[in-house]
């Protein structure tokens, strides 16, 4: 019978690494060399990369000087909350500074948000003509008033 022979000189079943680290050479060698053809295109057709110079903004130019513009304003709005006006002076109502009006609430304790003793209510919130036109004209006939069929008003006992 035959003898089953194992040969000495097997390959040995690990692969190779030289084609493993070639591909990986030849893809960071055209990545290299892509980058380098990029730039070298960019170089040439861009002469100028700086930054472009600042321009003012076109016509119509609505403030001469907006910084100088809004630090009025503001001035002025800050001198408003923290001084004392006449809001009306038939009515005489008059605005204090926001830093007095935190420092009476802050002395009223649990009540401070209750209503001001003497205070006239507050007027209901009016609506506007055209909308009530609306809402009036939208609403069916029975909320609007209209007299039913019997003569009376709505909600009125026979």
């Amino acid at each position: 019978m035959s003898e089953l022979r194992f040969p000495d000189e097997q390959e040995s079943p690990r692969l190779k690494g030289s084609p493993f680290v070639l591909i990986a050479a030849g893809i960071v060698f055209f990545l290299a060399v892509s980058l380098g053809a990029l730039w070298a295109v960019f170089v040439s057709a861009v002469p100028n990369r700086g930054p472009l110079p600042s321009s003012p903004p076109p016509a119509p130019r609505l403030l001469a000087n907006p910084k100088a513009e809004l630090e009025a304003v503001l001035a002025q709005q800050q001198a408003r909350l923290r001084g004392y006006h006449w809001v009306d002076r038939n009515e005489k109502i008059v605005a204090i500074p926001i830093d007095r009006a935190m420092a009476i609430i802050a002395t009223r304790g649990a009540d401070a948000y209750a209503p001001i003793p003497g205070a006239p209510p507050a007027p209901p919130p009016q609506i506007p003509e055209l909308l009530q036109g609306l809402t009036h004209s939208a609403a069916p006939a029975s909320v609007q008033g209209a007299a039913t069929p019997s003569g009376q008003p709505p909600g009125a006992q026979p």
